[in-house]
């Protein structure tokens, strides 16, 4: 299974979190990771794997330069990293056919072999929506979507190399981020958006592309997102890891991942007192924040937003 990674220095611990829980959700014997990044050096890409069972992954570091992305358009969380995964078809070997583009910020609950062994065919992309409304018209006006489509996040992507490879080049794409610079106010996940929508094929948020609204939006539970969902995706600009983190997926009751994902016994807790916090806890571990919620806030703040959002989904 050929993974795609890309970032900076300031997510490799969350990379490392999410590949401790692909490890132990999916029972692939191999995964063929490729780090896409600037300038991480040996030391950074083996503290990735400090905990992790590394004979799991046959690991590829890629580094990049800047040349084509120097003007792209970034902000505090779409850095210049970001950008490599729209010319991965290119960067990456000539050999490989299809690979499941990962963000660092996200957790893998249940595998994700079927995702990746999906029919593509012609489509170029396979990717979850997670805008309604008018937020969804406002993205169709102004990268001049087709009515039929929809707006995708980028941050779980199935990739078709092979009809990338047919499609636009690197020169091509940042030539159009040139000439809509002021457009592209997520860049690339815009670039993405205005030029494949009609070649992407549209897959379940709310299993392979959670994140906190589509969660509220679907009223899913946590009992359903442990036992269901496959990819976790801490989006936006409030992660599990920082002060002021004030969403509910961080707080899954399964266990299963972030709290395997750093070396047992760094943090002593309470299962009876504290939830298995995942995300938090991980934090914790890796010196990201010092706060943890009891299950008796958690379950108070929980319960109370999920019957404001049946009520007004009733209206």
């Amino acid at each position: 299974m050929n993974i795609l990674v890309t970032l900076d220095a300031n997510y490799i611990r969350p990379l490392s979190v999410m590949l401790h829980s692909l490890v132990r959700a999916d029972k692939c014997p191999k995964f063929d990771l490729y780090i896409a990044h600037s300038s991480l050096t040996d030391e950074n890409i083996d503290s990735i794997f400090r905990g992790i069972d590394r004979s799991r992954f046959n690991v590829h570091s890629i580094r990049l330069s800047h040349e084509l992305n120097a003007d792209a358009p970034t902000e505090d969380r779409i850095t210049k990293e970001t950008y490599y995964r729209l010319t991965a078809h290119e960067f990456l070997p000539a050999e490989l056919d299809r690979i499941l583009y990962i963000d660092p910020d996200t957790l893998i609950l249940n595998p994700i072999s079927e995702l990746y062994n999906m029919k593509l065919g012609g489509f170029c992309f396979a990717g979850a929506s997670h805008t309604h409304g008018v937020v969804e018209d406002i993205n169709h006006l102004r990268l001049d979507m087709p009515e039929d489509s929809r707006y995708i996040n980028a941050g779980v992507l199935m990739m078709n190399l092979d009809e990338l490879r047919r499609s636009y080049t690197s020169k091509e794409l940042f030539d159009y981020i040139d000439k809509n610079a002021d457009n592209l106010p997520l860049g690339d996940q815009d670039v993405i958006n205005a030029l494949y929508c009609t070649k992407t094929r549209y897959i379940s948020p709310e299993i392979y592309n959670l994140d906190e609204k589509t969660a509220l939006h679907s009223l899913k539970t946590h009992e359903w997102i442990e036992k269901n969902c496959s990819i976790v995706h801490y989006n936006g600009k409030y992660k599990p890891w920082k002060e002021g983190y004030i969403g509910t997926l961080a707080y899954l009751s399964c266990g299963t991942s972030y709290r395997y994902a750093v070396k047992a016994g760094s943090l002593k807790y309470d299962s009876s007192r504290i939830l298995h916090n995942t995300a938090m806890l991980t934090a914790h571990n890796a010196g990201y924040g010092d706060r943890l919620l009891s299950v008796c806030d958690y379950q108070h703040f929980g319960s109370q937003l999920y019957r404001l959002c049946h009520f007004v989904k009733q209206l």
